[in-house]
């Protein structure tokens, strides 16, 4: 399966927060123990999501990519 059949798989088209929240958690290295923050974990997938968008035209740029990064370290 590709990354972004998984990733389409976790976020879902229609769904709920919770319904994400609980596709990704299943995603997630159990290693982690849930230790990490889910909202940013959620963004880093819709991230992940657009990065891997089937037509690159609708893909961010990479300026794109490293402002939602840093908005998301401070």
């Amino acid at each position: 399966m590709m990354l972004m059949e998984i990733i389409q798989r976790i976020l879902g088209g229609k769904t709920t927060e919770g319904v994400c929240f609980d596709g990704l958690r299943s995603f997630m290295d159990p290693c982690l123990k849930e230790d990490y923050p889910l909202p940013e974990a959620l963004c880093l997938a819709v991230l992940a999501k657009a990065c891997v968008e089937e037509d690159p035209i609708h893909r961010p740029s990479l300026d794109d990519i490293l402002k939602v990064l840093v908005r998301m370290v401070r």
